[in-house]
């Protein structure tokens, strides 16, 4: 029986009071980088690269009480040495809007155990990851095509050399890394080197672990959120219908206006949404003309994003979102299956000023565009492509906006890019 390779994409929101007793700050290098410390979560957001070491670090004073690492979508790039010698870090969020980790980024970490790699990565600096006594022994990837693996750096000195993640004399390599877990069928890009990359540490870890499932979350502060669920299809096969459940945390709910179908699949396929009661739904995909078939060679590619609504007033902490019941049905009657998805996800309250002004929010229902802010500001709204589809002046409170049909991108001063599908 195949497996579906499905790829989560999780934007959680919340709108909540902050914690007491928070730092915060911006970056020396990028002003429109900004840091907040609280009870162990160091959270970064604001637009383009967090500065190298060499800038400064404005937490520099506080590496033993960061717990747990969050940056947000809209960031670039992670400089040099930013978290080295975090040595109480045990979880590490980096959203797919990064491009870059510098050298030594983690490097030092030594209660870090796993670390997720997104595949919008294009270069890792030398020692980003390494340490002999660390505990990382988990490292998961998503690229799936050998040349959109990164370029990673390494250093060589007299009698020993160091990379990404090992240093290695002669033909022994340190330290013992346990996993590599990479997409389903994928596991050759990472053991055949390429005569053009060496060191090629991909296939010095010990085991390489080809998965049907990855989660690639983002972590922003509103109060609606989403999941693009993707599926590889077999090249062999065609789309016919699909079904599965969704379990939400309590405070949760699933907005049945905001879910829709990726753009290319509108016209032929139709969601239906059903709330079973106690958090829990269930979602059916149906073919409306015609069925999706794959390229020549297995295509991977989004299907559905779902759309939910957080209450406010949801407290800090884990939490966790579960999909389950995963069944493809493809023209030839074959079923590809996923019995259980389980998704972690971290909360974490709002900045005292986001509190005290309201965070800005952007967010779709059927064909309107909603804009909420605390003063008046300037929407930009774009499309897929890049190009500016309009620039409107929103007033303070909420603002509506109709557009026609499509996905949309939307910079609203103050807030975070955001992509809207409008149906």
């Amino acid at each position: 029986m195949k497996k579906a390779n499905l790829f989560l994409s999780i934007s959680v929101l919340c709108a909540c009071s902050t914690m007491a007793l928070a730092q915060s700050g911006v970056f020396a290098g990028n002003d429109s980088a900004y840091w907040e410390l609280n009870n162990g979560t160091l959270t970064i957001s604001g637009k383009g690269d967090i500065p190298g070491a060499n800038y400064g670090l404005p937490y520099r004073n506080y590496l033993d009480d960061i717990k747990a690492v969050v940056i947000e979508q809209g960031l670039t790039g992670i400089g040099y040495a930013q978290f080295n010698d975090c040595v109480n870090l045990t979880s590490v969020l980096i959203p797919n809007t990064v491009t870059k980790i510098g050298a030594d980024a983690f490097k030092a970490c030594e209660k870090l155990e796993s670390i997720s790699i997104p595949s919008s990565v294009k270069s890792i600096g030398e020692g980003a990851f390494y340490y002999f006594y660390d505990a990382l022994q988990s490292v998961t990837v998503n690229w799936t095509k050998k040349e959109d693996l990164p370029d990673m750096e390494y250093y060589e000195g007299s009698s020993w050399r160091y990379g990404v993640f090992f240093s290695w004399n002669n033909n022994a390599h340190m330290p013992y890394r346990k996993e590599l877990i990479v997409p389903a069928g994928t596991k050759d890009i990472y053991t055949s080197p390429s005569k053009y990359i060496y060191p090629f540490e991909w296939a010095m870890f010990a085991n390489i672990i080809e998965r049907s499932v990855a989660a690639e979350p983002t972590a922003i502060r509103s109060s609606r959120g989403s999941i693009g669920i993707s599926l590889t299809v077999p090249s062999d096969g065609a789309f016919k219908e699909a079904k599965f459940n969704i379990t939400l945390p309590d405070k949760f709910a699933l907005d049945e206006n905001g879910t829709a179908m990726a753009e290319d699949l509108r016209n032929n396929f139709a969601p239906t949404v059903t709330s079973k009661g106690n958090g829990l739904w269930t979602v059916a995909i149906k073919p409306a003309v015609t069925t999706l078939r794959s390229a020549a060679v297995n295509a991977f590619r989004e299907i559905i994003t779902l759309a939910y609504t957080v209450e406010k007033g949801l407290s800090d902490g884990k939490y966790e979102l579960k999909i389950s019941d995963v069944e493809v049905t493809l023209s030839d009657d074959e079923k590809i299956t996923e019995p259980e998805i389980l998704i972690p996800v971290t909360f974490e309250a709002a900045t005292a000023n986001e509190a005290a002004l309201g965070a800005p929010e952007v967010w779709s229902s059927g064909a309107t565009l909603h804009v909420r802010t605390a003063s008046a500001a300037k929407a930009k709204i774009y499309s897929i492509g890049g190009e500016l589809v309009k620039t409107v002046s929103v007033a303070a409170g909420e603002t509506s906006i109709a557009l026609p049909a499509g996905i949309y991108i939307v910079n609203l001063e103050g807030a975070e890019a955001k992509k809207v599908i409008i149906r």
